[in-house]
């Protein structure tokens, strides 16, 4: 299953995956970096969320461009746009030439992996009672948007204006920043309690729209556990 995951043209995929304790061996697609935060988290559902949702990132993205991420020169890093800092920002392939992009979210019992050829941003929320369905969607749509361009939460929400959660997901407004035909965005169905979205910017090469397809990341990491390599 690795080693035939393609992405045509015009295509997101969208992994999703529990978050949940995982065994030795997927931990071990963890560089130094991401282990040594891993073993920093105090809470016991925090380090689950983290390791899952970076296992997942590593085993996608080496299924599609035919890597491994058991080599160490392979690294995922952080890059801001407004500082150039390495510290923190779009996480982003290192010491490689990607073909695909993408973006990875986590929250309460969920961790999921967009992957395309141009920008995209993924953002999954849980709701509550003080944060329901409308305001949890309006969220992670306007969250989804900044993911993909890089800028995160260095523009204020409020800079945004996305449709009304009962209508088709769009970019209405964001002063200073895209305009609204700009950007694709599309709801995703991460599991029961949870909201997501998933914002992508054609490019003149890739001008979409594109079509959005979720499946299921508990299949990936299975075969990258049952599998000698991912290469």
């Amino acid at each position: 299953m690795l080693d035939d995951l393609q992405l045509p043209e015009h295509e997101v995929h969208v992994w999703w995956a529990h978050a949940r304790p995982r065994p030795t061996d997927l931990l071990a697609f963890l560089d130094p970096i991401e282990a040594t935060r891993l073993s920093s988290l105090p809470r016991a559902p925090d380090r689950e969320r983290f390791a899952s949702a970076h296992v997942l990132t590593k085993v996608v993205l080496g299924g599609y461009q035919g890597i491994s991420f058991l080599d160490d020169e392979v690294a995922i890093r952080p890059h801001c746009k407004h500082c150039g800092s390495d510290a923190h920002g779009k996480p982003a392939l290192w010491d490689t030439h990607p073909q695909f992009t993408f973006s990875v979210a986590y929250a309460g019992a969920r961790v999921g992996v967009a992957i395309a050829q141009v920008p995209v941003g993924i953002d999954v929320l849980t709701m509550d009672v003080d944060r329901p369905h409308p305001v949890a969607l309006t969220w992670a749509r306007k969250e989804a948007v900044l993911k993909a361009t890089g800028d995160g939460l260095v523009v204020p929400l409020e800079a945004l204006e996305v449709s009304a959660p009962d209508a088709e997901p769009a970019l209405l407004r964001w002063d200073g920043g895209l305009k609204p035909g700009d950007v694709q965005l599309v709801d995703l169905f991460p599991g029961a309690g949870h909201v997501g979205a998933v914002a992508i910017l054609p490019t003149s090469d890739h001008p979409g729209p594109f079509r959005v397809t979720e499946r299921d990341g508990e299949e990936l990491l299975a075969a990258a556990v049952q599998g000698p390599s991912i290469a």
